[in-house]
């Protein structure tokens, strides 16, 4: 029975062995890491005291006195250093690659704005790439019930009203062109990540995923 136990226990010792080998290469391999690094990045809560005090824009639950990111980060720290997209704030991250939210009524209007020297999500892309960082996916959808609760217009799918019409999707990608071609913004394309109430809608909905994948 002794002689049963201790060849369990060495069985044990080598298999707890291999298994920390495979997560050390795991770690240090940069394409397993590449790709478990995030699809869309961090949205930091809260940033600041300010915005700490105000519950992180009356979106999350923070409770003053919790810690914020410009407190609580430091420059040496993993999240600091590893992290790969950040939205709305720089802090202390290494990173330089951004990304935003952006409402189609965000303009002013029901529809895309296709003058690209007027238009708020190309002067919101150029802003970033002025300062510096690179843009690297936009969440879009819509919501005009945030700027006209009455009135405000949703969009063609009636199980999920953020998706966007088609239309929207196609005039934004010609103004990103227009844009470029002009030397507002950098690329004459962005990747557009759509904001959507529940996924299932867009799964079984043919009209909602090709909008989606476009």
């Amino acid at each position: 029975m002794k002689n049963k136990m201790k060849k369990l226990m060495n069985y044990t010792k080598y298999v707890l062995i291999i298994l920390l080998i495979i997560t050390v290469y795991q770690c240090k391999s940069p394409s397993i890491a590449q790709e478990n690094r995030s699809k869309v990045g961090i949205r930091p809560y809260p940033r600041d005291s300010t915005h700490e005090m105000t519950g992180g824009d009356l979106v999350a639950n923070w409770k003053p006195g919790i810690g914020n990111y410009d407190e609580m980060l430091e420059a040496d720290d993993y999240t600091a250093l590893h992290m790969d997209v950040v939205k709305g704030y720089d802090g202390v991250f290494q990173t330089n690659q951004r990304f935003f939210e952006y409402y189609i009524h965000q303009q002013g209007g029901d529809w895309v704005d296709t003058n690209p020297k007027t238009n708020k999500l190309v002067e919101i892309i150029r802003d970033h790439e002025q300062k510096g960082t690179e843009v690297m996916h936009i969440i879009i959808c819509r919501e005009g019930w945030l700027y006209d609760a009455e009135n405000g217009d949703t969009g063609p799918i009636a199980g999920d009203p953020r998706i966007l019409h088609q239309r929207d999707v196609d005039d934004t990608r010609k103004v990103f062109r227009d844009a470029h071609a002009i030397g507002l913004i950098k690329h004459d394309n962005y990747k557009l990540i759509q904001m959507v109430v529940h996924p299932a809608v867009f799964v079984d909905d043919p009209e909602a995923r090709a909008i989606v994948q476009t």
